[in-house]
């Protein structure tokens, strides 16, 4: 599926563009490129300026959970592979469509710990207070459908969640006290 989008939801962007004002439309794209696949994906959003909301993550995190931790990877989701998440983890494609809708913005970092404990993290932000709550719910069922240790949090303001999974229990609950997040 990701290797189709750039195709499928760029033809869907552009279409619209190039029926309104030709090819010079379409070259005037490249002075204001979209920034996110929630702009793609939403058009009207593009048009308005929406820019992603910047989320950040703490910034000692490895040194702040001990000795042997390092954070090999920090990068972004975005609406598309939030959606592509939630359908490879047992989420009806619909239900993930709608739940990935109101993506604020995100940033996620792979753990690696002492022995074989792992972590991820992913600090997200939605639109409105509903949005969050719908991620939420569909966060929750992709993680149960995934099995293993891992939890959705809700974060400061309301429209913040957190997605902390642990290689097991006990790397799960030092994940989350160290974010400062009810276990």
């Amino acid at each position: 599926e990701g290797l189709l989008f750039p195709y499928t939801a760029g033809v869907a962007f552009l279409s619209p563009i190039e029926a309104a004002g030709g090819w010079r439309a379409i070259d005037a794209l490249y002075a204001k490129l979209p920034v996110s696949t929630e702009q793609v994906l939403h058009p009207e959003k593009y048009q308005a300026g929406e820019a992603p909301v910047a989320v950040r993550l703490p910034a000692n995190l490895a040194r702040d959970l001990g000795a042997g931790w390092s954070q090999p990877l920090t990068d972004t989701f975005g609406e598309f592979q939030m959606r592509v998440w939630m359908t490879d983890t047992g989420v009806a494609l619909a239900d993930a469509t709608a739940a990935a809708a109101g993506w604020g913005g995100d940033r996620f970092a792979v753990l690696d710990g002492p022995g074989d404990t792992w972590g991820v993290i992913m600090r997200t932000a939605w639109d409105s207070d509903a949005d969050a709550g719908a991620f939420e719910v569909a966060a929750a069922t992709s993680l149960r459908e995934a099995g293993g240790s891992g939890g959705v949090f809700v974060g400061e303001g309301g429209k913040t969640r957190w997605v902390v999974i642990g290689s097991d229990d006990p790397t799960l609950s030092k994940l989350t006290a160290v974010l400062g997040l009810a276990g």
